[in-house]
């Protein structure tokens, strides 16, 4: 009798340590829980700068000037060239997938979530680079929300000790300042000040890592409305659900020759490529496998200063997330060309609309 009621203690104690490490771990990784602002990193803040216009050492200039005409990134740009009679793009808020219909946007003063900066760099590892694709999410733990904004790499900003120019040159030159992490800064506080809030996440990846990241999970399905044409391939894409490996998504994220709708199509593009990733990556056949998918991504693909604890949780956020609940939109503005005082010519530009631009900040990424 003794021996039996030894065991049926020892099990009892078992079983509730093991309710206990069950619920602590519930609790810790449950994502209003984890992502509870007063556990969040701040990367940046908004700050404004009376630091007098300085232009970067010629090197420098000319470096980025060569790389703007290799990259046939001036005004005479097919598709992004504004001629003196040709129209000003319409405004943004014409292209939101959220517009049709937006739910209820949060008006809170404070914030209620975090802000994820998704890096996309033009480059494949060690070459020179800027970001090429740049977007926010707005994660709202509570209500099991996202809010994605895209953020035209032409957008119009002002970089203190430059002077206005484009949002995708301060990653350029923090690199020359001070390498990959002083690139990255260079970013966050970038878009910080552009959108007024803060930064409390970034995720990067290059050309290489984003063909890694795809091919590592098994590739994704991407539902086109209609036929895509990838230039820089001459692949075409059908309508309909298209599996893509790496270089395939890769060509389509970067497409935007083919698109009616230029760089915003693009910039629709790339986050239904974002969106198809992370369904893949929460697939049944996967979950079991996400520790050890982190782990491989973070290595070879991805950087980010999220803990593999913050992936977890955010994996757990978004299985759990209905997408109508995901939604996207673009930084509103027009097409403007002014000069440019790192390269000392017109470019072109987007310039966003301040008045629209704050009142999409404060209704979905607060």
């Amino acid at each position: 009798m003794k021996r039996w009621r030894f065991r049926i203690y020892s099990g009892g104690i078992l079983i509730a340590l093991l309710v206990v490490c069950g619920l602590y771990v519930y609790e810790t990784y449950r994502p209003s829980n984890h992502f509870h602002p007063f556990h969040l990193p701040v990367l940046a803040v908004p700050s404004y700068s009376d630091e007098p216009a300085v232009l970067p050492p010629a090197g420098v200039a000319a470096e980025l000037s060569d790389r703007l005409t290799e990259r046939l990134e001036p005004a005479d740009e097919p598709g992004e060239a504004v001629a003196a009679n040709q129209p000003e793009q319409p405004a943004a808020k014409d292209r939101q997938e959220e517009v049709t219909d937006p739910g209820k946007p949060n008006q809170a003063e404070e914030s209620t979530g975090f802000n994820v900066l998704v890096l996309g760099l033009d480059s494949r590892e060690k070459e020179a680079s800027r970001s090429d694709a740049l977007m926010v999410a707005h994660v709202d733990p509570d209500q099991k929300s996202v809010h994605v904004l895209s953020i035209p790499r032409d957008t119009r900003v002002y970089l203190p000790g430059v002077g206005l120019t484009k949002v995708n040159h301060a990653y350029f030159l923090g690199a020359v300042k001070g390498g990959s992490e002083k690139a990255t800064g260079a970013a966050i506080q970038a878009v910080s000040n552009l959108l007024r809030i803060p930064v409390h996440y970034y995720v990067k990846t290059d050309l290489k890592g984003f063909v890694e990241l795809i091919d590592a999970i098994g590739g994704i399905e991407v539902e086109l409305s209609k036929e895509v044409q990838i230039n820089a391939s001459r692949k075409v894409l059908p309508a309909g659900a298209v599996q893509m490996d790496g270089e395939t998504a890769l060509g389509f994220a970067r497409e935007r020759y083919s698109l009616a709708d230029g760089d915003f199509g693009r910039q629709a593009g790339q986050v239904d490529v974002l969106k198809a990733a992370v369904k893949k990556m929460l697939s049944r056949e996967r979950i079991a496998k996400l520790p050890e998918l982190i782990g491989k991504l973070r290595k070879e693909a991805v950087e980010t200063n999220m803990t593999d604890g913050d992936l977890l949780s955010l994996a757990w956020l978004f299985k759990d997330t209905d997408p109508k609940n995901i939604r996207r939109s673009s930084v509103p503005g027009r097409s403007v060309t002014e000069e440019d005082p790192l390269v000392g010519s017109k470019l072109w530009y987007w310039e966003p609309d301040r008045a629209a631009l704050d009142s999409i900040v404060s209704s979905y990424m607060r």
